[in-house]
């Protein structure tokens, strides 16, 4: 029969134990509960971290030092959003023409790392539709946008066809390998391609003149 089943929780990232109702320097020991053929440990603080996991156990026959340990298990525990979320091209407000060909931005996890990030597209005049990636449509959707990460580039193919005179919203989704996702702040920018045109009505071209005030418009 086994007398006791204990664990060792080491945060590698603080260099604090778990004691069993919370976390302090120096080596921590808590008892697991035990079954006929398995145990179970749970109650964890847990914060976003790196981690060591031991496991060591005593049955009641045979010397009373006699202690059996696990192999070392390590992994990662990450509860927080990816914090880095951004655009950088174009600015909010921007006005621009068709010299722009992508959007680029940076997104950051710097424990369990980026796995996705997305981009909503959408057109806010109407009718205010969204990129799918191809094409324009009625539904929210969000853009998948290709690796790496930081930075992240959304351009080519993907980059999605402008109406002149329309104003877009764009907003980026991070999504980190633990599962957590961060949505970040949106931007609007202004699509005009079309270039001011002036003409001169005076003076006129090949005109003779002797005294010019005022040249207008």
């Amino acid at each position: 029969p086994i007398e006791y089943i204990q664990i060792r929780i080491y945060n590698v990232d603080n260099n604090q134990y778990w004691t069993g109702s919370g976390w302090a320097g120096g080596e921590q020991w808590p008892s697991c509960t035990v079954y006929t053929s398995s145990w179970s440990y749970s109650g964890v603080s847990w914060v976003s971290g790196d981690y060591q996991i031991t496991v060591r156990g005593k049955d009641t026959v045979g010397p009373r030092d006699l202690i059996g340990y696990s192999s070392v298990r390590n992994f990662t525990f990450d509860a927080t959003p990816p914090p880095t979320n951004v655009i950088n091209t174009p600015q909010n407000g921007d006005f621009y023409n068709d010299t722009l060909t992508s959007y680029a931005g940076q997104a950051v996890d710097d424990k369990s790392g980026v796995a996705n990030v997305y981009l909503k597209i959408q057109d806010l005049e109407y009718p205010s539709t969204y990129w799918n990636g191809s094409s324009w449509q009625d539904s929210e959707v969000w853009a998948s946008v290709s690796s790496p990460f930081n930075p992240w580039n959304y351009g080519g193919a993907n980059f999605p066809t402008q109406t002149e005179g329309h104003k877009c919203q764009l907003t980026p989704k991070a999504l980190d390998n633990a599962g957590n996702t961060a949505i970040g702040t949106s931007i609007i920018c202004y699509y005009d391609n079309i270039k001011p045109t002036q003409t001169i009505t005076y003076p006129e071209d090949g005109g003779v003149y002797g005294g010019i005030v005022e040249i207008k418009s």
